[in-house]
């Protein structure tokens, strides 16, 4: 089964005028939870068969996928090890199949074109974005309740202008948004310094940006690993971050190995400000490091744990600076603000527009169909072998031949 390489350019040239066919009906789910390797699987059947809404949804909205991003939470669901953002009270399977009895539906977001809407909200045509998890996305056709949907107003546009790396603006630019907005205080004067590990991960590339963008007098110092990189390619990386990510600085961890290169990283940005906030994907040491970088009273900000290994910190820092510990995950702050609809739609689109007008940029993707799940799994697993970062995403529509 061919791998779909696409570039940017390839890609919005053969995705963005590509029709979702009504001809059959397709997904990637399981039975059973497990390694997604041995328990994701395609599934399609004859679309004249009718969709069957298993849930009853009152008023429900039919919506056809257009591309769904694969996530570390994705993966994390199909093995049983995610938790859900609804009430405990909420047993609701929002993922089952629409046509395969016994089975879940994989992926916790995308977007695509509304068929129809018994509810009256949305017209067929728009545009919409998952604006809540579960729902099962990894499948050429979701019915749903209308406040799991929001309306991106220049849907069109966006398609138009980025293709499949649209798909990765939502989720990934909302949780960089909502990390900025929640969290970073207002100053009355001054600079700002954010940290961040992760740095060229999705919501890293986000955030950074955002920071520039956004936020007013505000600089990002991006940390990411060197791994196995080559001199050429992590030089590479640093000058992707830095343009592109719109990063004041990118670091190593590597190379702050030792306390001494630690307080000279620190003396150096505290004459600009001290750091005042800290975002943490990874855990370990690497949030070791961003404590010790922050300033008196700063916020280190947990949204993923990448290394599997727990956020730790001293009663120094506790007690003699004033450290404020946070966790943040979108999706919960998504079912939080359920029926807050406006508020919802406002920050996806500000993202889009910022999109738009090229000053915000979507992160490098690598486009797979629903049947090539493999593929796209062993891809995903092998992506921090590459300089760059690119994230998989699922086109939902009938593979093209």
């Amino acid at each position: 089964m061919a791998l779909l390489h696409l570039s940017t350019r390839s890609a919005k040239r053969c995705i963005s005028t590509a029709r979702i066919s009504d001809r059959h009906y397709h997904e990637l789910s399981y039975k059973t939870t497990g390694n997604p390797l041995d328990v994701l699987q395609y599934q399609q059947t004859d679309h004249k068969k009718a969709l069957k809404d298993t849930r009853r949804i009152e008023n429900p909205v039919h919506v056809k996928m257009m591309h769904a991003p694969w996530n570390p939470a994705d993966m994390n669901s199909v093995q049983g090890t995610y938790a859900s953002p609804y009430p405990d009270a909420d047993r609701t399977n929002r993922a089952a199949s629409l046509h395969f009895d016994g089975r879940t539906v994989a992926g916790s977001e995308g977007w695509g074109q509304v068929v129809s809407d018994e509810s009256g909200t949305f017209k067929a045509g728009d545009w919409v974005t998952l604006g809540l998890s579960g729902y099962g996305t990894f499948r050429s056709h979701v019915i749903c309740d209308k406040d799991a949907l929001i309306h991106v107003k220049r849907g069109q546009e966006l398609m138009n202008a980025q293709g499949p790396r649209a798909a990765a603006v939502f989720q990934l630019g909302g949780t960089a948004f909502r990390l900025l907005h929640d969290f970073l205080e207002p100053k009355a004067k001054g600079p700002r310094i954010i940290v961040q590990n992760a740095g060229n991960s999705g919501v890293g590339f986000m955030a950074s940006q955002l920071a520039s963008l956004v936020c007013s007098d505000t600089a990002m110092v991006s940390m990411v690993q060197r791994r196995n990189r080559s001199q050429e390619e992590m030089d590479e990386l640093v000058d992707y971050l830095s343009v592109k990510g719109k990063n004041h600085l990118v670091v190593a961890e590597e190379d702050l190995t030792d306390k001494t290169k630690v307080k000279a990283l620190k003396s150096q940005l505290e004459e600009i400000s001290d750091v005042c906030l800290a975002l943490n994907a990874v855990g370990g040491e690497s949030s070791d490091l961003l404590l010790k970088l922050l300033g008196d009273g700063g916020t280190h900000v947990t949204y993923g744990g990448m290394s599997m290994k727990p956020v730790t910190v001293s009663t120094t820092q506790l007690i003699f600076k004033d450290v404020r510990l946070r966790g943040y995950w979108h999706s919960r702050w998504m079912v939080q603000h359920m029926h807050e609809r406006e508020k919802k739609e406002a920050m996806i689109n500000q993202l889009v527009d910022l999109v738009l007008s090229h000053d915000l940029v979507c992160p490098m993707v690598e486009v797979f169909g629903l049947s090539q799940v493999d593929e796209a799994l062993r891809h995903g697993a092998g992506r921090l072998e590459t300089p760059l970062r690119r994230k998989v995403v699922f086109y939902c529509g009938e593979d093209e031949t």
